[in-house]
Parts: structure tokens; C-alpha cells; sequence
């Protein structure tokens, strides 16, 4: 079977022909891809609105983040 990308020949590297543990490890990537993209979207919408103004904050979960420095928690929305 031909492979017609770098990214094909990296997930056989390191899946082989698990199809199932692609799949998982394709899911995971798209979640964490949407946490990075959700957080810096919170960090830019929050900045003024938010009162300990560090930039690292975490998703915990549904509309809810955590700055890591100092531990506050906001409710944020996303627009999309």
C-alpha cells in the first residue's frame, strides 16, 4: 500500500496496521488541537475582562478554564 503523505508514514511508525489505535490517537490530537485553539481564544477575549491577566490558562471543562500561575478559574464561552 502506497503512502501518499509524511503524516500516513508517521502513524504506521508508530501504530503499524492498528486501525483502532489511530483512530484514538487521530481523536485525542483533534481534542487537544480544540483545547490550544479554545484557550488562546479565552486568553484574547478574557484579557480585559479578567483580573489576574496571566496568558496560561486550561480547559477543565465544559466553559470553565484555570489560570496555572495562579490558580483562578474563569467561565468562558467560546463564539464558534
Amino acid at each position: 500500500m502506497k503512502k501518499d503523505n509524511e503524516f500516513d508514514v508517521l502513524l504506521e511508525y508508530l501504530f503499524g496496521d492498528n486501525q483502532q489505535e489511530k483512530d484514538n490517537f487521530m481523536k485525542q490530537a483533534v481534542n487537544l488541537y480544540f483545547d490550544i485553539v479554545y484557550e488562546t481564544m479565552a486568553i484574547r477575549d478574557l484579557h480585559t475582562n479578567y483580573v489576574c491577566k496571566h496568558t496560561y490558562l486550561k480547559h477543565l471543562h465544559k466553559n470553565t478554564y484555570e489560570c496555572m500561575v495562579c490558580g483562578m478559574e474563569f467561565e468562558y464561552v467560546p463564539r464558534y
